[in-house]
C-alpha cells in the first residue's frame, strides 16, 4: 500500500488527471482510514474535476460507510441546484435514504413519493424499510429489505432482514434467512451473533450449541 501511495504521490504533480487517478488513492486512503489525508484528496479531485459522476458516487458511498448522513445530503441538494431540475431516480432514492437515517422521516417519504413503487430502485426500497421499521409496520419492512437483501448480501441488510422477522416473530423465515446467510457467509460474526441472542431466548441449549460451534469456529472472540 506504501508503494502504491508513493507512486500516486509521483503522479500527482501532472494536470488534468482523471477521475480514476482519484478514486484509486482516495480508496486506498479510506481503507487506512487515513481522514486527513482523505479529505485533501477529496478536495483537490474535486477541485480538479467538479462534481463528475465519479466524484459523486465514490463521496455517496463513503458518506454512507461513515455514516455522515447529513453530508451526503449537502452534496445531493448541491448537485441538485447546479442542474436546475429533478433529482435523477437514483438520486432521489439516495436521498430519501440519506434522509431516513438521518431521522428525518416525513421529508424522506416526501422524496419516495416521486418514486413509483413499481420501479426498482435499491435506496428506495432501503428507505422505504426504514421508514416502516420507525413506525412499526415490520410486514411492509420485511418486504423492502427483502428486496435489498436480494441485491445486496451484506451483514447490515441480513440484520435489517432479520430484525424485521423477529419484530413479527416469523420463526419459520427467521430460521429460513439465518439458515441461508449463514451457509453463504459462514464467518460473518454480526448476523450469527444477533441469530444466537433470539436463539437464547427462544431455545437457550440450541443458543449454546450453536455459541460452541463458533468457538470452535474461532468466531467467538468479539472485540
Amino acid at each position: 500500500v506504501k508503494e502504491a501511495l508513493k507512486l500516486l504521490k509521483d503522479v500527482e504533480t501532472q494536470s488534468n488527471l482523471p477521475d480514476r487517478f482519484f478514486m484509486l488513492k482516495s480508496s486506498i486512503l479510506a481503507s487506512q482510514d487515513n481522514h486527513k489525508e482523505l479529505e485533501q484528496t477529496m478536495s483537490a479531485w474535486r477541485a480538479n474535476n467538479g462534481l463528475s459522476n465519479q466524484f459523486v458516487s465514490f463521496s455517496l458511498e463513503l458518506y454512507e460507510r461513515q455514516k455522515e448522513w447529513a453530508k451526503g445530503l449537502s452534496l445531493i441538494e448541491e448537485i441538485k441546484d447546479l442542474s436546475q431540475r429533478d433529482l435523477p431516480t437514483v438520486l432521489t432514492g439516495l436521498k430519501a435514504y440519506f434522509l431516513a437515517r438521518n431521522n428525518n422521516l416525513f421529508e424522506a417519504e416526501k422524496a419516495l413519493n416521486s418514486i413509483s413503487s413499481d420501479t426498482y430502485n435499491y435506496y428506495a426500497d432501503k428507505a422505504r424499510g426504514f421508514i416502516s421499521a420507525s413506525n412499526s409496520r415490520w410486514i411492509e419492512s420485511a418486504k423492502s429489505f427483502e428486496s435489498i437483501y436480494a441485491q445486496d448480501q451484506s451483514t447490515e441488510n441480513a440484520i435489517l432482514l432479520l430484525k424485521a422477522y423477529l419484530a413479527t416473530d416469523n420463526k419459520v423465515k427467521i430460521e429460513k434467512i439465518a439458515k441461508k446467510h449463514i451457509t453463504q457467509y459462514p464467518e460473518d460474526v454480526g448476523f450469527k451473533v444477533r441469530y444466537a441472542e433470539w436463539l437464547f431466548v427462544k431455545a437457550p441449549s440450541d443458543a449454546i450449541a450453536f455459541y460452541e460451534t463458533m468457538v470452535e469456529d474461532g468466531l467467538a472472540n468479539i472485540n
